[in-house]
């Protein structure tokens, strides 16, 4: 079943007529003015580059499409046969801005210009098709890997080395009864138990339809509100976080006269934040610590070169997340986090080591004295709640001083690098997103500990807490 991208809002009232939907349905032929969608294992290509690759999505409606999503592309006919590509959306959004495919002389790069000076040609054969550039020797569309959902401009003599066959869909007028949504995940990610309850909205298109709509499915700790006209609307989605668990359920929005249907997963997640790693803001504090940058987490292992040689960089670690909440990290992302007077250390259990800098640029080391000053880090946090980790030794170096950032390169791992290089860090912390008041040292109090109904309670300035530092009654 295919992931439900958003889609923009079906009803536009002109007047007493509404805007016209479509419908995909293969063809195996193109042609001038008209739209269509270009699919090759479960992805589309949409209006997105990355590193000079046109992207593809699995995030796409069949039904109910306005003509104006990204993954939407008109055909402007050449005198040759072949076709410019053109970005509907971009096309909408701004008529003289970068809104055709197009392929650079000599080049597998691909971007989006301004005018479409790729001719691009449709080969179809047996119910698929190859997209080739005519104006640049012929070069065809391929994925860049198998699975890469990215897709370059690639010389014809590599035809049986990049996957190419696309299936061309074309947009039609709506005449069957349908039903979309937007999202078809409702995910709260994360929560707080005893956190507000949250609402979201999932906006509902409908077309065709002789009956009337319903919704069904959800049950504590979510629950459903609205009405749904045959024209489509939008039902808010409520969920109360108020008892810890993983939840899944599953909301069915249906017209059974017309027996069409679809179905929205609505899920959350309710933690105690004492257990878990949550995303921290504010000062910083002793703990247990992910450290991330991006989709990368340092890892406690030295990178290695094609040559099996120590590159002195911190290795690219992987981690999940759920909302706000990094789950079940791996021992080798965990540092402990310690005061060393004014500075800090960094210390992951798994390796028995700090992680510290060398006496060169760019490097990183793991270190077996915490006392060196490379071993030392100072610690700011930045405005948006991102840390500064800036090493000592390197800050006081003769040579490169300005490399002393504790920052990733996405090739190349976490070390210390200068400010060009990656950016301030993303802390996720065990046990709470802030310091609690219990670890507040600027406080005057000191904690006293009491043993009340057969738990021990902390107070200090007349605030109750618990062992995790979490404020009781």
């Amino acid at each position: 079943m295919k992931k439900l991208f958003t889609l923009a809002a079906a009803l536009l009232l002109m007047g007493s007529a509404y805007a016209q939907l479509y419908n995909l349905v293969k063809v195996t032929e193109v042609n001038d003015g008209g739209l269509y969608v270009f699919e090759r294992n479960g992805h589309v290509l949409y209006a997105k580059l990355d590193n000079k690759a046109v992207v593809a999505t699995d995030e796409y409606n069949t039904t109910g499409l306005t003509g104006k999503e990204s993954y939407v592309w008109s055909l402007e006919a050449n005198v040759d046969g072949s076709f410019s590509i053109r970005s509907e959306q971009k096309y909408a959004d701004n008529p003289d801005g970068h809104i055709y495919l197009n392929n650079p002389s000599g080049k597998t790069d691909i971007t989006m210009a301004n005018a479409g000076s790729a001719a691009w040609k449709f080969t179809f054969e047996g119910g698929e098709v190859l997209i080739s550039n005519a104006n640049n020797a012929d070069r065809f569309l391929g994925e860049t890997a198998d699975g890469s959902n990215k897709y370059k401009a690639y010389a014809a003599s590599n035809i049986d080395t990049y996957g190419h066959n696309f299936t061309v869909y074309e947009l039609q007028v709506s005449t069957s009864p349908y039903i979309t949504i937007a999202p078809a995940v409702a995910d709260f990610g994360a929560k707080a138990i005893g956190s507000d309850a949250v609402t979201m909205d999932i906006t509902v298109n409908c077309g065709n339809l002789k009956g009337s709509v319903t919704y069904s499915g959800l049950k504590d700790p979510f629950s459903a509100k609205g009405t749904i006209a045959k024209s489509g609307d939008k039902l808010t989605i409520t969920a109360n976080p108020s008892k810890e668990g993983t939840y899944s359920q599953t909301l069915t929005i249906e017209s059974a006269t017309d027996n069409v249907k679809v179905q929205v997963t609505v899920k959350m997640n309710v933690t105690d934040p004492t257990a878990g790693y949550a995303k921290m803001t504010g000062k910083m504090v002793e703990g247990d610590y992910v450290l991330t940058y991006d989709e990368y987490a340092m890892k406690a292992s030295i990178m290695l070169n094609s040559k099996n040689e120590k590159v002195n960089r911190f290795e690219n670690g992987t981690f999940t997340l759920s909302g706000d909440m990094l789950t079940n990290p791996d021992e080798s992302i965990i540092w402990h986090i310690a005061s060393a007077g004014d500075s800090w250390t960094l210390y992951n259990k798994s390796v028995n080591k700090y992680a510290g800098s060398t006496d060169a640029k760019n490097q990183g080391a793991l270190l077996d004295d915490a006392t060196t000053d490379n071993a030392k880090w100072n610690i700011t946090v930045t405005e948006a709640n991102t840390y500064e980790f800036e090493n000592v030794a390197r800050a006081a170096s003769e040579q490169n001083p300005e490399n002393k950032w504790l920052h990733n390169n996405a090739t190349y791992g976490f070390a210390c690098y200068g400010t060009n290089t990656g950016g301030a860090l993303t802390l996720y912390r065990l046990g709470g997103s802030t310091a609690t008041a219990v670890e507040q040292t600027e406080m005057t109090e000191k904690p006293v500990k009491v043993f009340e109904n057969g738990q021990v309670v902390i107070i200090r300035g007349n605030i109750r807490y618990n062992l995790q530092g979490v404020r009781v009654p």
